[in-house]
C-alpha cells in the first residue's frame, strides 16, 4: 500500500478496517489462484498426455494448498495485510482496556471504595491476560495526589488549609468573561459540627461564597479537627489572610488574563462561632453584644438584658479594642477588611429560639 492508501485506511473505524482487510485478503488469494492457473495453462501443450495433465493438475492443487512452498509477490502482500490486521486488533484492544480502566476508576471513586478493596479488585482482574497491564496498587490506579498535606497544629487539634485563591480561580474559570463582575464580593462563614453524638471530635469548616455571582455554591477553604473548638482563631485564619494579602498586592486574582480585585463583604455564623471569630465573650456573658454596649445581669439562673436604647458600638472602637468587658482581643476579620459591627449579622436561633421554643411547645 502507498502512503495515500495507508492514510485513508487509518481514518476508517475499526469495524470498517476489519471488513476492508477481509475483502482485500480474499481478493489477493483469488488473484493468486487465477495467476497460477493461467501460468499452468500456457505451459501445457496439447501434446501432453493425460498422465502429464493429471500430474500438472495435482501440482497445481499442491501449490494452492501450500502457497508458502511457491513464494510470489502476492504472498508478501498477504503477510503485510495480516501484520496490519494484528496491529489493528492490538490497538483496538488497547483502546478498550483504557476505556475499561477509566470507567472502573470512576466507579471506585463514585462508590467510595477504599484502597484496600480496590487493590484486591485489581489483583483479581490481573489474573486474566486481558488485564495484566492494570496497575497493581490502588494509588497508581486511582492516580492519587503525591503532594504532601501540611497540617497546622492549633491547640489539641489540627487545621488543613485547602486553599482560597486556587479554588476561586478554578471555579471562576468555568464562567465566561462577561459573567464575572469587575469586583468579587466574598462572604465567609464557619461553624462547628460533629459527625455523630458518640464521637467527641469536632470539625470546623471554613467556607466562602461569591455573593455577586448568582447560584454560586459555598466552597470549603480549610477544615479544623479537634476535641474542642480552635483555641487560637488567628492561626485558624492565618493561611487565608496570607493568601488574600498576596493576591491584593498583585491586584487581585487572575481570571481570563485579567486581574479581578477581591472584597470581603460580610461574615455569617451562629452566636458561638461569631463569638469565636470576633474574639469576644459569648452570648450568655455580661457584655455579649457586638452592636451595642448593653450590660446584663443574672436573675433566677438566667441572664437578663434590660432596655433597647443603649450606646452603639462602632467599627473604629472595635478595631481599637476599647471595650475590654466585651472583647478578648483583635479579630482576624480586621485583616480581611470586614467591618465587624456593620457586616457581621446576628442569627435568631441562639438569641430568640434557644430555650424558648421548648417552653412554648410544653405550655
Amino acid at each position: 500500500m502507498n502512503w495515500t492508501t495507508r492514510k485513508v485506511f487509518k481514518n476508517l473505524s475499526s469495524r470498517q478496517q476489519y471488513n476492508r482487510l477481509r475483502l482485500r485478503r480474499a481478493f489477493h488469494l483469488s488473484a493468486g489462484k487465477t495467476h497460477l492457473k493461467d501460468q499452468n495453462r500456457s505451459n501445457n501443450s496439447l501434446t501432453y498426455s493425460c498422465e502429464q495433465n493429471l500430474r500438472s493438475s495435482e501440482t497445481e492443487e499442491t501449490s494452492l494448498d501450500f502457497p508458502s512452498q511457491t513464494p510470489s509477490a502476492h504472498d508478501d502482500v498477504v503477510e503485510e495485510i495480516v501484520h496490519e490486521d494484528s496491529q489493528l486488533c492490538s490497538q483496538h484492544q488497547n483502546v478498550e482496556i483504557d476505556c475499561f480502566q477509566n470507567c472502573l476508576r470512576q466507579c471506585c471513586l463514585d462508590m467510595n471504595i477504599n484502597h484496600v478493596q480496590t487493590t484486591a479488585i485489581l489483583r483479581v482482574l490481573r489474573m486474566h491476560k486481558c488485564f495484566q497491564n492494570l496497575p497493581k496498587d490502588s494509588r497508581s490506579f486511582l492516580q492519587t495526589s503525591r503532594d504532601r498535606i501540611n497540617f497546622v497544629p492549633i491547640g489539641s487539634g489540627v487545621y488543613w488549609h485547602i486553599g482560597f485563591v486556587k479554588l476561586l480561580e478554578k471555579h471562576l474559570s468555568f464562567y465566561d468573561a462577561d459573567e464575572i463582575p469587575p469586583v468579587l464580593e466574598i462572604e465567609l462563614s464557619t461553624d462547628g459540627l460533629s459527625l455523630s453524638r458518640n464521637n467527641p471530635m469536632q470539625y470546623w469548616p471554613l467556607q466562602y461564597r461569591v455573593i455577586n455571582i448568582p447560584y454560586f455554591k459555598p466552597v470549603i477553604i480549610g477544615v479544623y479537627k479537634g476535641l474542642e473548638k480552635p483555641c487560637d482563631v488567628h492561626k485558624f485564619f492565618e493561611n487565608l489572610v496570607d493568601e488574600v494579602k498576596s493576591a491584593n498586592r498583585l491586584g487581585g486574582i487572575l481570571i481570563h488574563n485579567r486581574r479581578i480585585p477581591i472584597v470581603f463583604k460580610n461574615f455569617v455564623a451562629d452566636a458561638p462561632a461569631r463569638a469565636l471569630v470576633l474574639n469576644h465573650y459569648g452570648h450568655n456573658s455580661g457584655n455579649p453584644c457586638s452592636k451595642c454596649k448593653v450590660n446584663g445581669f443574672r436573675h433566677e439562673n438566667r441572664m437578663v438584658y434590660l432596655g433597647i436604647n443603649h450606646e452603639k458600638q462602632t467599627n473604629e472602637q472595635y478595631i481599637s479594642c476599647l471595650d475590654e468587658d466585651h472583647q478578648k482581643g483583635k479579630s482576624p476579620l480586621q485583616d480581611l477588611g470586614i467591618p465587624i459591627v456593620t457586616r457581621v449579622p446576628f442569627e435568631i436561633m441562639h438569641l430568640v429560639y434557644a430555650g424558648v421554643a421548648s417552653r412554648l411547645l410544653s405550655a
